[in-house]
């Protein structure tokens, strides 16, 4: 009748131990193959993941040696890897944290608790065995002092590290605390006779699932601002056109010679298409179409006086008071033109631009009368209509609103800006 008693306790241990190796195990593969990981973190990682699983099979073999018949001197070993275990685990999560970090107090810290528990070999100084009873000795409760200071200054060093970096995850960090107290006074009113893996090594598991996450969270978004900053870069060198530039310079260079005052207007245009390009580039917020609506004025003014009458320029402007993205209206106009109006067999046409509101959203509309082209082209990687595409990314991105192209060879184009009421 014991015997299946001590069957029924071993089935139940490693049952209780199951989830928490299958989520160690998960987490490996989560670390091994996460791509904003470096080197240095994921070995420090699967170091941190490897102890934990000797902490698990420690709290095992421990329930099975004190469930069974008396082995002091086994249990005394077994208490003191478990006792060693945890703040060795503390120390490496650190350097998750700051993984260049050397942290000697904190290793100290772990010195001494590693010698004050070996002395339980031969002295009943910090706990004792006793037939197969545990006996707190006068430091007992190093292990507990020594980890809790530890995990203060984790969590300050967490903290400064988020606040450097001004990070929202700050609460991921901060939230092992109580999670390690609440399984401390769960241990102690509960007993190791009465849980198998103890609260305290679960919430350990937890724990490094926190820490796996906030430098995960940290590492995308610093992935996501150098791709932002990557797009800034890539839109400062869309807007740079040299040909634009060129033409532009040399019908000024012309007008000063033959129409002073149009030059100095076309000068004007010129400062004004530049001063807004930098502005543009600089804008993190939307802003209103008025401003826009400047930047594209400024720039068809300049291809009106190159081309002449054989652009014509039509705006019906029904409300101005929408908010967009920063260079979003200017390269569409910019695309009717070049691409449109100038590539059609004429070279001559109109470009409308066009406002209205709706029950839910605005709408701005820019049509061309020019050679049109197929929409379908813009889903290839090599197509010059990159300024469209990123356009229309920036819509999603920055206001929630949409692109729509209608199209075809011969036929003119329509783009409509559709932006949401908010």
């Amino acid at each position: 009748m014991f015997s299946l008693e001590l069957h029924q306790q071993a089935v139940y241990t490693l049952m209780a131990m199951l989830p928490l190796v299958l989520q160690v195990a998960g987490l490996g593969l989560a670390v091994s193959t996460d791509a904003f990981f470096s080197k240095r973190k994921k070995r420090v990682f699967m170091l941190i993941l490897m102890l934990v699983l000797c902490l698990i099979a420690q709290n095992y073999f421990e329930n099975r040696v004190a469930m069974g018949t008396q082995q002091d001197l086994l249990r005394t070993v077994l208490s003191i890897i478990g006792y060693v275990l945890r703040p060795v685990i503390l120390m490496l999560l650190y350097y998750m944290v700051e993984p260049e970090g050397s942290f000697r107090q904190g290793w100290a810290l772990v010195g001494i608790n590693t010698g004050l528990y070996l002395t339980a070999l031969f002295s009943p100084l910090v706990f004792s065995i006793e037939n197969n009873h545990y006996h707190g000795g006068p430091l007992s409760k190093t292990c507990l002092i020594v980890s809790l200071v530890l995990l203060v200054g984790l969590v300050w060093l967490s903290g400064r590290k988020a606040l450097k970096t001004r990070g929202k995850e700050i609460w991921i960090p901060i939230m092992i605390v109580p999670i390690i107290l609440i399984s401390v006074w769960l241990d102690h009113s509960v007993g190791s006779s009465g849980q198998p893996v103890t609260f305290l090594t679960i919430s350990i598991v937890g724990c490094c699932l926190l820490y796996y996450l906030w430098p995960h969270l940290q590492a995308a978004q610093e992935q996501i601002a150098l791709e932002r900053e990557r797009q800034r870069v890539k839109l400062m060198l869309s807007q740079i056109k040299p040909h634009f530039l060129y033409n532009s310079l040399t019908v000024i260079r012309d007008l000063i010679h033959t129409d002073p005052q149009t030059a100095e207007k076309a000068v004007d245009a010129f400062s004004e298409f530049l001063r807004h390009n930098m502005l543009s580039l600089n804008a993190e917020q939307p802003i209103l179409l008025r401003q826009e609506l400047e930047h594209v004025e400024s720039y068809l003014v300049l291809q009106k006086l190159r081309f002449g009458e054989e652009l014509q320029v039509v705006y019906d402007i029904a409300c101005e008071d929408i908010m967009l993205p920063t260079l979003t209206l200017q390269p569409i106009v910019e695309n009717a033109v070049t691409h449109g109006i100038r590539e059609s067999e004429s070279g001559v046409g109109t470009v409308t631009i066009r406002t209205r509101e709706l029950d839910d959203r605005y709408e701005i509309c820019v049509t061309d009368d020019g050679c049109g082209f197929d929409p379908g082209i813009l889903d290839r990687e090599d197509t010059a209509h990159v300024g469209i595409k990123n356009v229309r990314d920036r819509l999603h991105r920055l206001c929630g609103g949409g692109l729509e192209i209608q199209s075809a060879p011969g036929a003119g184009t329509r783009v409509t800006i559709k932006l949401p009421k908010q």
